[in-house]
């Protein structure tokens, strides 16, 4: 994966995206882009104008880990497995999977989970929880192994992919939720008491 540090570069430094646009001439919308990492492909004239602007070289302006999604699966089982009559929320697992490739192979992580719905909120959309963790202490420490010396924004990138599939997933399953509804410990499993 490679992904650009122009968000942080920007806040380490208090600019504003706005401010840079003015100064280099480069459009706010593709700013944004950059920030976001959501663009495919930043033009070379850019990134050049965007190093001397902030006084630091391409090295600086990338970031790179040797790892790649190649996949992510998610499923939610239609068997509920909670008990609406005594005023449970209605209940199903969830089971998910995150294929990744690496320069010592593929690697899959399997995740479990739930999806909570507890009926209609004030939008008139369903008020509903996800939580997905490591499927097992044995995941726990194969994703450390994995991704444990990765910086913290690849950490949030792919927790960001699998959220956005997660969140379509439960539109596929016909649920509409509203925004944030969607925890993911991608790292670790909740402590039991």
């Amino acid at each position: 994966m490679i992904r650009n540090k122009l968000s942080v570069l920007l806040a380490e430094r208090g600019i504003k995206a706005t401010k840079v646009s003015n100064d280099t001439g480069i459009a706010r919308s593709t700013l944004s882009k950059i920030t976001n990492n959501s663009s495919e492909k930043i033009d070379y004239s850019t990134i050049n104008t965007l190093c001397r602007y902030l006084k630091i070289t391409p090295c600086d302006f990338f970031e790179y880990a040797p790892i790649d999604i190649t996949k992510i699966f998610v499923s939610i089982d239609e068997k509920l497995i909670s008990d609406p009559s005594i005023g449970e929320p209605n209940t199903w697992e969830i089971e998910a999977y995150i294929n990744m490739d690496s320069l010592e192979g593929s690697q899959t992580f399997e995740y479990s989970g739930i999806l909570e719905d507890f009926g209609k909120g004030p939008n008139e959309n369903n008020v509903l929880g996800v939580y997905v963790e490591p499927a097992s202490e044995e995941e726990v420490i194969s994703v450390d192994l994995y991704l444990g010396d990765l910086s913290q924004t690849f950490i949030t990138d792919i927790t960001e992919r699998f959220k956005n599939e997660i969140a379509n997933a439960v539109t596929k399953f016909g649920l509409q939720g509203d925004d944030d509804f969607i925890k993911i410990n991608l790292m670790d499993r909740r402590k039991k008491a």
